[in-house]
């Protein structure tokens, strides 16, 4: 056979019989081949471990290009503290780009002002002990708005353990220190003024007194109630009651330093605490009371409302000192103390200053005692009615006013000036009132079946708290059926008052009584806030003259006279009986009937008996 080109070709016998070898070299050569297989098999191996690395290490470089560009601040310093990158989110968070952050540090650029230099060194204390730290900060914007963020700083060092790198990772939590804040306002101060409210003042008065008690020094606390507060509700609303407030509470605050603490406790009352900074307890009462005074004096001017609406304003303050540490004073008995100050002010007429006299708390016991009393004794029925003789010119009796009377166990009474006040204050004026009514009527009742009785007219008093509830109609038309009682017999005697608050209010309750067929009277006219109107507009069947202008007649003074016998002859005008109060003469009552008065009263004609002994002298009167 021929091989390409003419060369003859061989079989590999004859090849390898011309080309013969000896064994050793062609096991070298076996060996050698063998080798570079093994060889290449392992680089082939390396090769694809290495390849799978390479895709590892792909991986990885993308995970960390995708973290770069997250969420999330970067900024990566170099052993300086210099940046050296930052991603996106730096810039969105902060508002420098990256050219504006390169070679600066990040307090250069971004450092508040908020934290000081012991923060700092705490952080960098962290990082060289630790290696890491984490924690709020706050920081400024480029266009330089503070906000809060949440930072993680990481030190990354070589296989050596040398520090390479700071890298810091940061967000925005600016909204969740904002909802924190708002949190907190809910929680510690009140929605309507801005000041602390009772849960934070108790905190911090509990605190106050421990620090003065540890560093003997003097404060002081103010306890604020404004007067007459509920009519400006009543009244003008609530909306310009909440307006009130918000102005008082900005007033009180603008008096104080940056230590006092100012707060509303509920309602129309403010607590003032002044920090334990004096020494003596005189100098704690001394700023005490100029605080309480300059606020007085601030309250003087009218605050102003829409509308060119004002509104006048009053307060009663009680004070009390706490400190020392002989002071065992807790918080919550400081603020009773206060308290107890603040309503001898209101006892004394309101619109003063009072500090707290350990003998107050005695009275305050003493009235709280008495106010149990007096409740057990109109649930128990023990309060009696003592009547009084009315009398006409003729001297005849016509009619008795219904005096409430208080008896002790031991015979002897407790005065009206003692328990009617109380009454009205604690409400207790309401079921006693609604008491004197039943009685009342059951007595016309019983008086209608006796010939010398049967004409008499009956009168009691209505409080302005009584006369102002809702159901004072119903009520009275109901006691009225239930006893079968005249109504023309019953005489419900109103103070001026009850018209301060509202007086197309009271005109409505009155008409509503004349309805009923009611005798209707004006007590004690002339004291002080006497208005024809309530002569002319309202249905008045009887007017009472108060009994200090008669008590001076006659010859005393020209002025009594004058007012005595102007509201007779205005009485007479109106078709209105006038009936003078407290005649303790003769010579007084003979004035009076000259001058036309229709209605005498007073010890005179009679002092006030229980009710059976009255019911016994007008029956042994001859007719």
């Amino acid at each position: 056979r021929m091989a390409p080109f003419g060369v003859p070709t061989l079989t590999w016998q004859e090849n390898l019989q011309r080309n013969a070898v000896p064994l050793a070299t062609t096991a070298a050569v076996v060996a050698t081949l063998t080798g570079w297989l093994a060889w290449t098999l392992h680089q082939r191996r390396q090769l694809r471990a290495a390849l799978r690395d390479k895709s590892a290490l792909l991986d990885e470089v993308a995970i960390l290009a995708k973290t770069f560009d997250s969420g999330q601040g970067i900024v990566i310093c170099d052993t300086d503290g210099r940046i050296i990158r930052v991603n996106r989110t730096f810039t969105a968070i902060t508002g420098y780009g990256a050219e504006e952050a390169l070679g600066h540090t990040p307090g250069e650029l971004l450092r508040s002002g908020r934290h000081g230099p012991d923060y700092y060194r705490a952080m960098w204390q962290a990082l060289h002990t630790h290696g890491y730290w984490e924690g709020d900060i706050w920081n400024r914007r480029k266009n330089g708005e503070i906000y809060a963020e949440w930072l993680a700083i990481s030190v990354v060092t070589d296989a050596t353990g040398k520090v390479r790198h700071y890298v810091g990772i940061f967000s925005d939590i600016t909204w969740r220190k904002q909802a924190e804040a708002q949190i907190e306002q809910l929680a510690f101060f009140d929605p309507l003024t801005g000041l602390a409210n009772r849960r934070l003042l108790m905190d911090r008065l509990e605190q106050a007194v421990l620090l003065a008690q540890r560093e003997d020094r003097w404060g002081a606390v103010l306890l604020v109630d404004l007067d007459r507060f509920k009519d400006i509700n009543d009244t003008a609303g609530h909306d310009v009651g909440d307006a009130v407030l918000r102005e008082v509470a900005r007033r009180l605050q603008a008096l104080l330093r940056d230590q006092d603490t100012a707060g509303r406790l509920g309602g129309d009352e403010f607590l003032v605490l002044l920090s334990a900074v004096h020494e003596h307890r005189d100098a704690a009462a001394l700023a005490a009371r100029t605080v309480a005074d300059t606020f007085m004096a601030a309250l003087q001017v009218p605050i102003a409302l829409e509308a060119n609406a004002r509104v006048d304003l009053t307060a009663s303050i009680g004070i009390a000192l706490y400190g020392s540490r002989a002071d065992a004073t807790a918080g919550a008995d400081l603020l009773k103390a206060a308290d107890l100050a603040m309503y001898s002010v209101k006892q004394a007429g309101r619109n003063g200053v009072a500090f707290f006299d350990p003998d107050m708390e005695a009275a305050v016991r003493q009235r709280h005692a008495l106010q149990q009393a007096l409740s057990a004794a109109i649930r128990d029925g023990a309060l009696q009615l003592h009547l009084q003789p009315q009398v006409d010119r003729r001297g005849h009796i016509v009619a008795a006013e219904a005096l409430l009377r208080w008896p002790r166990a031991d015979g002897s009474l407790v005065l009206p000036g003692e328990f009617i006040p109380l009454a009205e204050n604690t409400g207790l004026i309401l079921p006693l009132g609604a008491w004197v009514i039943d009685r009342a009527c059951a007595t016309l009742a019983r008086w209608q079946h006796q010939a010398r009785l049967a004409s008499l007219r009956l009168a009691i008093n209505l409080s302005p708290r009584q006369f102002r509830e809702p159901d004072l109609v119903d009520h009275v038309a109901d006691a009225l059926r239930r006893h079968a009682v005249a109504p023309a017999h019953l005489e419900l005697e109103i103070t001026e008052s009850v018209f301060l608050g509202d007086l197309e209010a009271a005109r409505q309750t009155l008409q509503r009584l004349k309805a009923l067929g009611i005798t209707l009277a004006l007590d004690d006219f002339g004291t002080g806030f006497s208005s024809l109107a309530y002569l002319t507009e309202l249905p008045f069947d009887v007017i009472k003259i108060d009994q200090r202008f008669v008590a001076r007649l006659p010859q005393h003074r020209r002025a009594d006279e004058a007012v005595v016998t102007t509201i007779i002859a205005l009485g007479h005008k109106l078709g209105i009986q006038i009936l003078a109060e407290g005649v303790e003469t003769e010579e007084q009552a003979r004035y009076l009937v000259a001058h036309g008065c229709h209605l005498l009263q007073g010890y005179h004609f009679g002092r006030p008996m229980p009710i059976e002994p009255f019911e016994q002298h007008i029956t042994q009167i001859a007719p």
